[in-house]
């Protein structure tokens, strides 16, 4: 890993939402932007799956993903190279997404749409500042 997770946590505050890039098992990429994630150790981070059908399907055919977060402060954005590991139903890191999430709703009107399926934990393999 090129930069600790640590030293990105101003890219998971909510600024700008995180994209993450995954490719099913036939080679289809398929891009979607995420309402949230969360650092939620030194080698992985946790991410909103709220609706997302074709990010599953590729993650569960091919656990290989790449997310891209920027750093609202200084411009920068970084590429994490992830692999799935789980989904959590429950527990901390679900319910810390989960208020995220009900909050983003309550803001926007949405709180009859959004709503957290569970909390996607990827294993950080590589992350690296895009110059």
């Amino acid at each position: 890993m090129k930069v600790e997770l640590g030293e990105i946590e101003r890219c998971v505050e909510g600024m700008i939402p995180p994209a993450i890039v995954t490719c099913s098992a036939a080679g289809e990429p398929n891009v979607t932007h995420l309402s949230q994630i969360q650092i939620v150790d030194d080698r992985h981070i946790a991410a909103s799956n709220q609706f997302f059908g074709k990010t599953v399907a590729n993650v569960t055919e091919n656990p290989r993903a790449c997310l891209l977060v920027h750093d609202h402060e200084s411009g920068v954005m970084y590429r994490l190279d992830v692999r799935f590991a789980r989904r959590e139903h429950a527990g901390p890191t679900f319910d810390s997404l989960s208020r995220g999430i009900d909050a983003i709703a309550a803001l926007t009107g949405m709180e009859d749409v959004f709503r957290l399926v569970s909390a996607d934990i990827y294993e950080v393999l590589e992350c690296e500042p895009l110059t």
